[in-house]
């Protein structure tokens, strides 16, 4: 019970944040004169995003109340599930945009450092949660009372939480399809398009005058 009383306030807590750096994110866009912006750009705006929501998150552990080593594995594998489901729906978006009609090829993402992000996202909550000292500056201060102000609105507090409450449930049916899928010996972290297009290529790859196919009507005599 504990569990998801602090995924759901977690999912809050992404989802203020959320909302927050995309305004930020917007500001950026509308500095830099609405331009397409460069994959080093996009890959550095989310290392700060991904390393703001640790740092976060650590924030919130040490100042709730009886948190424990339970408390820290429960948000770990929370904040990495979220990273995740993250890096997943970029996967999604470059396959869907590649396999469009008519529209310009996006530049292909660097996975190693994409999940190099998580990796090093996750090892900064780590050594923060045992120099908490550091995770207290300005900036994670900041984000941390915004959230909480925005948390105790009325009305934007309200709607935060049926977001939040959303995001929690995503989480947790991405951490039973994870616990599926190693359970039945595949990769968790395959794209899914990615693994539908070979398929489909297989099937495209297919010699139909090939003498050793068969189909399941055919009939086969010695």
């Amino acid at each position: 019970m504990e569990f998801f009383n602090l995924l759901f306030r977690l999912g809050v807590v992404f989802a203020i944040f959320g909302f927050i750096w995309g305004i930020i994110n917007l500001a950026i866009g509308i500095l830099n004169g609405a331009k397409p912006r460069s994959y080093p750009l996009k890959l550095s705006l989310k290392a700060i995003q991904f390393f703001l929501i640790a740092d976060v998150s650590v924030l919130f552990v040490i100042k709730s109340d009886n948190w424990g080593m339970a408390t820290i594995i429960s948000t770990a594998i929370i904040l990495a599930s979220y990273f995740v489901g993250k890096i997943n729906a970029m996967q999604m978006r470059f396959s869907m945009q590649i396999n469009g009609l008519n529209l310009p090829k996006p530049e292909k993402p660097n996975y190693k450092l994409e999940w190099g992000i998580i990796v090093f996202a996750l090892a900064i909550f780590s050594l923060l949660i045992y120099f908490p000292q550091f995770a207290e500056n300005r900036l994670s201060s900041w984000f941390y009372e915004t959230i909480i102000g925005i948390e105790k609105a009325p009305f934007f507090g309200f709607i935060f939480k049926i977001v939040g409450f959303v995001i929690g449930i995503t989480i947790v049916l991405r951490l039973v399809n994870t616990i599926s899928m190693i359970l039945n010996g595949r990769n968790p972290f395959e794209n899914p398009f990615d693994r539908r297009n070979n398929k489909k290529d297989d099937f495209n790859n297919q010699d139909p005058f090939n003498d050793n196919h068969f189909d399941d009507y055919q009939e086969v005599k010695d």
